[in-house]
């Protein structure tokens, strides 16, 4: 195991073993059905603890999902609190309403939280690597999180309660060639308007 980049086992100097037990059961039986495979509710070896915080991937994509993984929904991401090493995480059609707990997951170049109930995305302001950010179908006012997020390729945010758009620079333009704002009950024609032609960024609709 990389004791350089695992947060969790860095900075509280716990048994892995602990930390399982400590966590939720609700989050207990979301890495046992996605990582593990397993739908018995056993108990994974210090070999299983151990792979999780080497993993860069995790996927969690609730039952109500075309293709889920899992057959309940999830209420919060505090199991995944300290997992620097995440690169790409799918955390789809739950009942998310904070994503404070991924804060330190810096390393994240591909992040879909769509079909969440989530109110505010301030969680990924240094997020400074992604390239794919998907938050529609959510509950956000602001996207004034990603200013500093210029290497965004791929941006969708429709169906959220979003009023402006500020936040999108012309750095942004740069490389943000899919960004999906509409609908968006709350956003005006003229901030839409205004966007693309002071910053040249097209607002597409879904």
């Amino acid at each position: 195991m990389n004791m350089t980049t695992n947060t969790v086992l860095e900075q509280e100097k716990v048994d892995i073993s602990l930390w399982w037990y400590s966590l939720s059961q609700e989050w207990k039986c979301a890495f046992m059905q996605t990582c593990f495979q397993d739908y018995k509710g056993s108990t994974p070896t210090k070999e299983m603890l151990e792979s999780l915080f080497e993993r860069e991937v995790f996927r969690f994509v609730g039952p109500s999902a075309p293709f889920p993984n899992m057959d309940f929904e999830l209420k919060d991401l505090s199991g995944l609190k300290g997992f620097g090493n995440i690169k790409i995480l799918v955390v789809t059609n739950h009942q998310i309403k904070s994503i404070e707990a991924i804060a330190d997951c810096k390393e994240m170049t591909h992040l879909f939280l769509q079909d969440n109930q989530i109110q505010d995305i301030a969680a990924i302001e240094n997020f400074i690597n992604i390239v794919e950010l998907f938050i529609q179908n959510n509950k956000v006012k602001s996207i004034e999180p990603i200013r500093q997020l210029t290497k965004l390729k791929r941006f969708l945010c429709f169906d959220n309660l979003i009023e402006n758009l500020e936040g999108l620079t012309e750095a942004h333009a740069e490389v943000l060639k899919d960004f999906y704002c509409l609908p968006n009950e709350k956003l005006s024609l003229r901030e839409v308007v205004k966007t693309e032609k002071e910053l040249y960024i097209a607002c597409k609709s879904c």
